[in-house]
């Protein structure tokens, strides 16, 4: 038998076609043709299809590698991995390792910074110790340290800050340079802008006021996130003086160390107020408590104006705007006839309700007054009686009127009354002088009113 060499074996024969093949090519069929090989790849290539014709290797490209599983598949679209670098932070090492049922991921650089999230992180950041995770999480991030958010766009603009921590969406977006700020909740702490510091913000939408510092918010008092009812238990102050002191709310709302009230052994300060705005009020009485706007001063008010005021030495004034004393300064001549008796001079009118010209007194507040009164008279011509009536809104009071009888020509005489009588705020009160011949009210102090309010 004999046989004969050929070279190169073609196809048919069930050889390649080619006599040499290219160092680190990959042989690619060609039909019945000479089999194609093709050009050597370089480190990091993968070989890639190309419809139609042959395959070459090329860098990996987005969308190009599916990892298919036995329980479901990764797709290159969604699943970047490249050696030495991280899409936003240069020098990070990315690695995937594990064996059984642990899986390992690393995505940690030489800053020890670890950013997982799309359009997280910053690719020029120089931070140290950081961590975000989410969506455009830390994405402004350049010199700040030990910040740490988880949530999208958490600590967004965040630049050079340092100790902040966000947890959920929007927590501290806005912050750029403030330090240790803490938020928990969807947009807790969005409202700080700026370089704002030490803050707290706990609950969802407890987004905080531009500018402050060293605060601490625990739920939202309206909108979005509101807290109706609050039960808080453990708060104490800086230096408490023992655990066993309990702050709650009691089942009837009250702040209580116990289930039915409030016992303390330490002070309570509450601001100073005014009689206007007393600063311990009630609910739908916001005008009506206790105040101290004058040291060592208590005043209690209702309707926002004064009713009771203790001083220093423990005098207690009731009602100081409402009382009144005037006198006569000018003789007033009453012929046969009935006049309303005319003060001229005020010694005490602090709340401007009594008008001299007419001898009014308006009655400023409902309440009990006390009311006193001396007319001095000097008659003419033969001896006669003289009445004065107190007058409310121009009608006597039935009670409230005096008589002098005079049994000598040209004498003089007093009528006197003192008493007390419930007055209506708005009310007029005068002073009627009723005769029947000439008298002559006599004035230099001989004839005064006193009306003082006493009560309601």
């Amino acid at each position: 038998m004999s046989y004969k060499r050929i070279t190169p074996m073609p196809v048919s024969e069930g050889g390649t076609g080619d006599s040499t093949l290219t160092q680190y090519g990959v042989l690619v069929g060609n039909g019945s043709s000479a089999i194609s090989v093709t050009a050597a790849g370089t480190t990091g290539q993968v070989l890639t299809a190309t419809t139609g014709g042959n395959p070459t290797f090329q860098a990996p490209a987005a969308a190009s590698i599916t990892l298919n599983g036995d329980s479901g598949s990764i797709t290159g679209s969604n699943l970047t991995i490249k050696s030495g670098v991280s899409t936003q932070n240069s020098g990070s090492s990315v690695s995937i390792s594990g064996s059984g049922t642990t899986l390992t991921l690393n995505v940690t650089d030489a800053n020890l910074n670890t950013i997982i999230g799309n359009i997280a992180g910053n690719a020029t950041l120089t931070s140290i110790r950081c961590t975000g995770v989410g969506y455009e999480n830390l994405h402004n991030l350049t010199s700040g340290t030990n910040n740490t958010s988880l949530g999208y766009a958490s600590l967004y603009n965040v630049t050079s800050g340092t100790g902040n921590t966000g947890i959920g969406s929007l927590t501290h977006n806005l912050l750029t340079t403030g330090n240790y700020n803490t938020a928990l909740g969807d947009s807790a702490g969005s409202s700080y802008t700026g370089a704002e510091s030490s803050n707290i913000c706990i609950g969802s939408f407890v987004s905080g006021t531009v500018g402050e510092s060293n605060t601490l918010r625990i739920g939202a008092g309206s909108g979005s996130g509101l807290i109706s009812t609050a039960y808080i238990f453990g708060i104490y102050g800086a230096a408490p003086a023992t655990t066993a002191n309990l702050v709650g709310a009691t089942s009837g709302s009250q702040l209580a160390t116990s289930p039915t009230g409030f016992v303390s052994s330490a002070s309570i300060q509450i601001p100073a107020g005014t009689a206007a705005s007393p600063s311990l009020n009630f609910t739908g009485s916001t005008t009506t408590g206790l105040s101290a706007a004058t040291a060592n001063t208590l005043v209690m008010s209702t309707s926002g104006t004064q009713r009771l005021n203790i001083d220093s030495t423990g005098s207690v004034l009731s009602q100081l705007n409402y009382k009144v004393f005037a006198y006569s300064s000018v003789n007033q001549v009453v012929v046969n006839t009935s006049a309303n008796i005319v003060f001229g001079t005020t010694v005490i009118d602090t709340n401007g309700n009594f008008t001299n010209a007419s001898g009014t007194y308006t009655v400023p507040v409902t309440g009990t007054y006390f009311i006193s009164y001396t007319i001095t008279r000097q008659t003419a011509n033969q001896p006669r009686s003289a009445t004065v009536n107190v007058l409310v809104n121009g009608v006597a009071r039935t009670g409230y009127s005096s008589t002098q009888l005079s049994s000598v020509n040209n004498s003089n005489g007093s009528v006197n009354f003192s008493g007390i009588i419930s007055l209506t705020a708005a009310q007029t009160v005068n002073l009627q002088y009723v005769t029947t011949g000439i008298d002559t009210i006599q004035s230099g102090g001989l004839t005064s009113i006193c009306i003082y309010y006493l009560s309601y």
